[in-house]
């Protein structure tokens, strides 16, 4: 048992502290009369409503009125239903570790836990007969309906399904159930019979769910979501052939099933509120909500370091290091360079012809290292003599080719080529360097890791796996194609984090691996089929583990530090790395003329100005000819300066290669943070760029992304306990990260300690939603778009309830309207021969491309609530910034494209400019020295034709940019550097037999 206030405690503290009136922080009171997908469902005397709104289940009168509070918003409680006595509600929450069915008094008080163990459980249906609850489950790998014996607490599978299942209706009579399926096919309403018989009733290609039964039985009422994105009510007559008949008119339907009064009137939710309509009619009458609550202290607000302090330090940013077999030299990338560092610390340049070398692995006799490298455009694979000469190619594809690793015997090299940026389509090749063989071995792997070889013919890596997306160890064996779990660890605490292993001793006998953060060893039998035994050997949080030769020796990075360990003996000591950076110091006094300068503060332009610029700071902003000119004058008399565009909210790769950063500032992106990231490859990005040793924007970093079980980001580290979270912590203090951000599946206890214990180390931290953020006290939100709970696929924008919780906490927003790009279209076709993918990325956007880009029509189904979101938002006082999140477009031109939704939101041409400059430097914390050209500030800055204010496609055709204080031509920013060696070096793709199969099956 566990327990809750009830309803009297809950008011009571309430009123208490308000009167107390306690000097450090009076509660923040937030009140709502709509929800965002509200679910509900109707007591048995029909007197009575249970809601779920902001993650808390509430009950009000059927009449209207003031809401009562019966679970802690730290529960994320959904789908509320009443048990049959009326005593009791069941309901779905993400707690204690992961989603449970629960059962609390309807007057509050203790709450019994039903179910347990490491599943997804939830939408529970109370079966008329009040012995049982059927609910959706993913036990048996998919989403499933099973049972749930109240008395006993005994299970039983009730649907068998490849497919997932959602959202079952039980019948009056509890002799069918009706539920949503939905695979890559499409969507379907099944029935399930007392006797087992299943049928199909519709199928759709677009979404459907919210089955209910009316009172006696005799129909189904269901929401359908047209090709439109428009969603609407309508009834399932079923009989010899089933009839739908429209139920709804010009209502934004939640996916939430109505329930009935009788079998003429039902509630639902439509437009963000309860509503009441009797069959038929097409009036409703709105039921009348009234909840508050209270919401605890903000977290502290992101504050950056200096962002142009020019003191030496220390590199962090130390990318995938190899330690070579005779364990005298690592290999790792730092500051755009392929280095070879010794074991008193030097480091010799390797690979440094302006290309971003990657992922570096050692032949097994340690002559040769392979790596991947953009010397052709898309990462290639390429090797290299330990000496630096011989470089050869080895492999290209339409894809970002990483993680290469050489066969025990030095004959082959297995690799990974990933279809997309988040790695979640990943297929297996191997190439055979002597002889130019490459086939591809094994296809569709989720977020794997690097492949390691065991035994000569087995390759092992971590990988996603099933519904709930936790990792596994799987072996795939070669010669037969067969894949299979590595036997022997449980898959909890693992993620697939791509450098965090496994990695394989040379014998074949052991694996690194990093485990709830810290790094583990595990033996392997003699065949390398099963673990043994596994422990951890550090007690703080560790990446990137690599093998020396001698099958005792790991050298891994350990916060800043790379480390090397003796297994046997259990000795740490730290390996040198003498590599260190600063920032550019800027140019001496020069001034910028410009023919009008635009003022986000103001929302205008100020005519004929003068800019003085030293180092990378603005010195003085004058009219024209105020003030003595210097000798370097830049005359721009005719373009409209406007300060540097920041993205809030990006998604970057050091697989996006050297062209990444010179493609952002081309776009007039001066500033960037990636709220989420692999620190190691995004710091890496950051010392490079800040440091000059390629063009690039300022870059603001935080770490992993802090998740719970079955996260589906594959930078997601799998948070179990308190103390993991603060190894976590720590990790992100060591290598300077001044924010973190939390994962959805994080359960809400958890997030807020992460939240106060982050604070003390004065990090902030972000969450991936409103509800989350405001009652953890996290500081900023990455987009308003919500993934429904209850629905597969279906997608809600957030509503006025969480628009009004955003602007009362002060919550940053990041709203990342064209999250995913699907409402987004080309106006031409991309050149004959090249694929999509490789035109996207080598493509950008000014006046000269050869793309051009519009809102497609129809625009996404939530625009409307996402737009009265923002609204809400703007007008309360709330911040909103501009991001441009995991978009399909090139990098820059897709904070271009949210910037064109923005400008179509009420938020105006005006507003989205601010979005893009000051609005997300106060966001940043940055407000000191971003989102504006005022004396004091940093010299970022984008110079254009045209005038944005009138049309914001303006912004993409940009003259220069000047980015800390450097005066950069977009022509120079476009032209690819020097990259001699790697010239002519890829040829086409050898195809030829080879003992392994052509494609293997995709993994299950």
């Amino acid at each position: 048992m566990s327990s809750l206030p009830s309803r009297g405690l809950v008011w009571g503290a309430l009123l208490l502290t308000l009167a107390a009136g306690q000097a450090h922080a009076a509660p923040q009171l937030v009140e709502f009369n709509q929800g965002t997908n509200l679910a509900l469902d109707l007591s048995p005397d029909g007197r009575t409503l249970a809601i779920d709104l902001q993650g808390i289940v509430w009950t009000l009168p059927t009449s209207g009125g003031a809401a009562t509070p019966l679970t802690d918003p730290l529960w994320q409680a959904r789908a509320p239903r009443w048990t049959v006595d009326g005593t009791a509600l069941v309901f779905s929450a993400l707690h204690p570790e992961h989603w449970n069915l629960w059962r609390i008094p309807a007057n509050g008080g203790a709450v019994q836990q039903l179910t347990q163990g490491p599943y997804d459980d939830r939408e529970p249906a109370i079966h008329p007969d009040g012995e049982h609850v059927v609910f959706v489950s993913n036990r048996s790998g998919s989403h499933d309906l099973w049972r749930l014996r109240l008395a006993d607490g005994q299970l039983e599978q009730l649907s068998f399904h490849s497919s997932d299942e959602a959202q079952p209706a039980i019948s009056p009579d509890g002799l069918r159930i009706a539920y949503v399926s939905s695979d890559a096919e499409g969507y379907y309403l099944r029935l399930r019979s007392a006797t087992g018989a299943q049928a199909t009733l519709l199928s759709s290609p677009t979404p459907l769910g919210a089955p209910s039964w009316r009172a006696d039985g005799s129909l189904l009422m269901l929401v359908l979501q047209r090709a439109t994105g428009r969603a609407e009510q309508v009834l399932v007559l079923t009989g010899q052939e089933t009839v739908l008949k429209p139920a709804s008119w010009g209502e934004d339907i939640a996916a939430t099933p109505a329930v009935w009064l009788d079998s003429q009137q039902y509630f639902y939710t439509a437009d963000g509120l309860i509503k009441r309509r009797r069959l038929g009619s097409r009036r409703a009458e709105v039921v009348p909500l009234f909840a508050v609550t209270t919401l605890p202290e903000r977290g502290r607000a992101l504050r950056v370091e200096a962002l142009d302090d020019a003191s030496r330090r220390g590199v962090h940013g130390l990318r995938a290091p190899r330690v070579s077999p005779d364990g005298q030299q690592v290999a790792l990338t730092a500051l755009g360079t392929l280095w070879v560092i010794g074991r008193d610390g030097q480091a010799q340049a390797l690979v440094e012809d302006g290309v971003l070398p990657l992922d570096p692995a050692w032949s097994p006799d340690g002559r040769r290292l392979a790596f991947v490298a953009d010397g052709a455009g898309p990462m290639g694979l390429y090797s290299i003599a330990a000496d630096g000469s011989d470089l050869q190619w080895h492999a290209q594809a339409d894809g970002d080719i990483h993680m290469p690793n050489w066969s025990p015997d030095g004959r082959s090299i297995a690799y990974l080529i990933s279809r997309d940026a988040e790695r979640s389509v990943t297929d297996l090749a191997v190439v055979e360097p002597h002889n130019g063989r490459n086939v591809m071995v094994a296809l569709g792997l989720v977020s794997p890791s690097r492949p390691e070889w065991v035994h000569g013919q087995r390759v092992v890596l971590s990988r996603a796996s099933g519904t709930a997306r936790d990792s596994q160890l799987t072996a795939i064996d070669l010669p037969s194609g067969r894949h299979a779990p590595l036997p022997g660890l449980p898959p909890a605490g693992l993620a697939a984090r791509g450098h965090d292993g496994p990695v394989a001793s040379a014998d074949g006998r052991r694996l690194a691996f990093v485990r709830d953060s810290r790094l583990w060893v595990a033996e392997l039998d003699s065949y390398g089929e099963a673990i043994l035994s596994a422990r951890p050997v550090t007690a703080q949080a560790a990446a990137s583990p690599s093998w020396a030769a001698d099958n005792r020796t790991l050298v891994f990075l350990q916060g800043e530090r790379l480390r090397r360990l003796d297994i046997d003996s259990g000795e740490v000591v730290d390996w040198p790395v003498r590599l260190d950076q600063r920032a550019v110091s800027g140019d001496p006094l020069w001034v910028l003329q410009v023919g009008r300068l635009y003022d986000p503060a103001a929302s205008g332009y100020h005519d004929e100005q003068d800019i003085f610029i030293e180092g990378q700071r603005i010195i003085d902003v004058v009219p024209r000819g105020a003030r003595a000119l210097p000798e370097r004058v830049v005359d721009a008399r005719t373009y409209t300066l406007l300060p540097g565009l920041i993205d809030a909210h990006a998604r970057s790769s050091g697989y996006q290669g050297e062209r990444l950063g010179r493609a952002l500032l081309a776009h007039g992106i001066t500033s960037v943070r990636e709220p989420a990231s692999e620190p190691y490859d995004a710091l890496e990005r950051r010392e490079a760029w800040r440091s000059g040793q390629r063009p690039g924007p300022r870059l603001i970093v935080g770490g992993a992304v802090l998740d719970g079980s079955g996260a589906l980001d594959p930078l997601a580290v799998t948070i179990r306990s308190a103390a993991q979270l603060e190894l976590e912590i720590e990790r992100a203090r060591l290598l300077g990260l001044p924010l973190l951000r939390s994962g959805e599946r994080l359960p809400g206890s958890l997030r807020r300690q992460l939240v106060e214990m982050a604070g003390q180390q004065g990090i902030a931290v972000a969450a991936g939603d409103i509800a989350g953020a405001a009652f953890t006290g996290a500081t900023a939100v990455e987009g308003i778009a919500l993934q429904s709970p209850q629905v597969n696929g279906w997608t809600a924008a957030a509503r006025t309830d969480l628009a009004m919780l955003a602007a009362r906490s002060g919550i940053a927003v990041t709203p990342l309207l064209g999250q995913g790009g699907g409402h987004l279209r080309w106006l031409r076709e991309r050149p004959e021969g090249l694929t999509q993918r490789t035109f996207l990325q080598l493509t950008h956007v000014h006046e000269r491309d050869r793309l051009a880009l519009a809102l497609a029509a129809p625009p996404p189904a939530h625009s409307n609530a996402a737009h009265a979101a923002l609204a809400t938002i703007a007008g309360g006082g709330g911040l909103i910034g501009s991001g441009s999140g995991l978009s399909p477009l090139p990098p820059g031109l897709s904070l271009h494209a949210e910037l064109q939704l923005l400008a179509a939101s009420p938020l105006g041409i005006a507003g989205a400019l601010r979005a893009a400059t000051l609005d997300s430097a106060w966001a940043l914390g940055a407000e000191g020295s971003l989102g504006s050209i005022v004396p004091g500030k940093l010299a970022d800055m984008v110079l254009l034709t045209g005038d944005p204010l009138q049309d914001i496609s303006a912004l993409g055709r940009i003259h220069a940019v000047i980015s800390a204080g450097r005066y950069l031509p977009v022509d120079v920013l476009l032209l690819r550097p020097p990259g001699a060696r790697f010239e002519g070096l890829a040829p086409p793709m050898a195809s030829s037999p080879s003992p392994w199969p052509a494609a293997l099956p995709a993994p299950p």
